[in-house]
């Protein structure tokens, strides 16, 4: 490599490298505020948090921020998981108006498209709808293993990649999601052998969406095997709707706002490790954009980016345990 050619090639390694690490906003030292002033009252198994704030990157480029996040204490008595399928899109504030007084918080849940839901929704056991079984690019037709939380009988909490093998039947969760990439050739539809060591997935309740943001601990940076359109993937200030857990069974919800004054919003990679900072060590991505809402008692915590809310046809729910 001559002189020159070397020259530019370290010069743009070094602007490359420089512009991914000016990307990331410090996220380290958000002070958090719990929200005292809801409506009505809370069980002490459910608290909710607040921030809006300023944060900067290494360039000390600043960013306004605004999120909230509830934290549930899933082994307590006082609490349940629900998750809800609508006859027909809703805003968030309607599902929960609807169940009235033993609903103490919503949010909004998984994908949709033409007014219906295009993520997994379990509910009682039941599968409702499927998590997305062909994703169409100019490469193909892909058939990903995406993302999805579920809630089991017995208490456990388990977030995944999944694959419904016979639609509204069979659903597979696996370890690692199939390698596709709209780079490549699709691979073959996921199987009961492929990915490896898949098994047969019975949550009592659930929602999909995707990517998962972090597994095991380990915040994921490579989102190309879920198949998404890049305006989730790769935007850097849109709304977001994550949940997640602890090892302590607490579970966290949280809303970002985006693409407003008051809060630009954040990528994938930071909501990522926004909620890893809070403890959790799986993390899901839900729909987000102008679908991103949070309810609580009634009120809408968070300012939606269409400047009100979405009309959803899914909904996640931390209620009274009135419907066992």
């Amino acid at each position: 490599m001559n002189k020159i050619l070397r020259s530019t090639f370290f010069l743009g390694l070094f602007f490359q490298l420089t512009n991914a690490f000016s990307q990331g906003y410090d996220l380290s030292n958000i002070a958090w505020t719990e929200k005292v002033d809801i409506e009505g009252e809370l069980p002490s198994a459910i608290k909710v948090f607040e921030c809006e704030t300023t944060i900067y990157n290494e360039r000390k480029e600043e960013k306004s921020f605004s999120a909230v996040y509830t934290l549930i204490d899933l082994g307590s008595d006082e609490v349940k998981v629900r998750t809800i399928l609508g006859d027909k899109p809703k805003y968030p504030s309607q599902y929960a108006a609807e169940l009235g007084d033993a609903v103490y918080m919503t949010i909004n849940a998984g994908y949709f498209g033409r007014n219906s839901s295009v993520s997994l929704l379990v509910n009682d056991g039941h599968i409702l709808t499927d998590n997305t079984l062909e994703s169409v690019h100019e490469t193909g037709v892909y058939h990903p293993t995406r993302g999805a939380i579920g809630f089991m009988e017995n208490g456990s909490v388990e977030i995944g990649w999944i694959y419904s093998i016979t639609p509204k039947e069979e659903v597979y969760i696996y370890p690692q999601p199939a390698p596709n990439s709209i780079s490549e050739k699709p691979l073959i539809p996921p199987t009961k052998e492929f990915p490896e060591n898949g098994r047969i997935w019975k949550p009592k309740m659930a929602v999909g969406g995707g990517p998962i943001l972090v597994k095991d601990g380990e915040v994921i940076e490579n989102y190309a095997p879920e198949v998404f359109y890049t305006d989730i993937t790769e935007s850097k200030d849109t709304p977001r709707t994550a949940i997640g857990y602890t090892p302590d069974n607490k579970l966290i919800c949280m809303v970002v706002d985006g693409r407003q004054a008051h809060s630009r919003g954040l990528p994938l990679i930071e909501v990522a490790r926004l909620m890893k900072s809070l403890g959790c060590t799986d993390v899901l991505n839900l729909d987000g954009g102008g679908s991103s809402a949070m309810v609580v008692n009634g009120r809408v915590l968070n300012k939606p980016s269409d400047g009100n809310e979405r009309a959803v046809p899914s909904v996640l729910m931390i209620t009274q345990p009135i419907f066992e």
